[in-house]
């Protein structure tokens, strides 16, 4: 795997998860067929034992995916995530190396309907593993990248986000060779899992973000002394 540096923000996205996008992840079991069929194209380093305590991510994206299509990142964020924590995975604290960077791509392929993989919705994830522990993103070889695809999506891409996430996360580490058809079950647990942890996340960011800390109450300005009285006048 020949490393080829990408167009990488400089940070992770801390970005505000908003309850309008709630309606198209839940939406996303009744927009799919009962089978769906997804094409899975997934390629790895040779492994490593297993980190103990688990392995630490931070997400990155391409500038151009996050000022394009910023309306989908939120939902995009979320399933991702869930995914990953779905297979032990977790997000390093903030100001902590973390031991992987993971890239996050995704977008449609707005073709003819008589084109092959018209109306295409895909993700991928590239992971770079952190061998300088740095805080900034690496360009170093890449340990696995996975890219999933679902054609015929019609309406919003985030009907297909949960499904995408939960293939590309069961393919983390896999060697396909090529892209390989997969039939996913609309009732699928594992993606009926990461569409749930998905919005309660998109909850719970919300309420964070619209529960304010009580101002600090202002320091009461000192009170004026009174003057003080005159003394008696001496007795005679």
């Amino acid at each position: 795997m020949n490393p080829h540096p990408r167009g990488l923000s400089r940070s992770f996205i801390p970005l505000a998860l908003g309850l309008a996008v709630l309606p198209w992840l839940a939406g996303c079991t009744g927009v799919l067929a009962t089978k769906q069929r997804v094409f899975v194209d997934a390629i790895t380093a040779p492994p490593e034992p297993p980190k103990e305590g688990g392995t630490s991510y931070r997400l990155l994206a391409k500038k151009s995916v996050v000022s394009g299509q910023p309306v989908h990142v939120p939902a995009v964020i979320a399933c991702v995530n869930a995914a990953l924590a779905g297979k032990g995975l977790y997000e390093a604290p903030a100001n902590t190396p973390a031991d992987l960077f993971i890239e996050v791509s995704y977008g449609r392929n707005m073709l003819p309907r008589e084109v092959p993989h018209a109306n295409e919705a895909y993700l991928q994830l590239t992971a770079r593993k952190n061998i300088a522990r740095s805080l900034e993103p690496t360009t170093v070889e890449e340990v696995w990248d996975v890219k999933v695809a679902v054609p015929g999506v019609t309406g919003r891409m985030e009907v297909a986000l949960p499904l995408l996430a939960a293939v590309a996360s069961e393919h983390i580490g896999a060697d396909t060779q090529y892209e390989v058809p997969v039939d996913v079950l609309k009732k699928s647990p594992v993606v009926e899992s990461v569409l749930l942890n998905a919005q309660k996340a998109i909850r719970a960011q919300e309420v964070r973000r619209t529960t304010k800390a009580p101002e600090p109450a202002s320091a009461a300005s000192p009170e004026t002394p009174a003057p003080p009285s005159p003394s008696p006048p001496p007795s005679s």
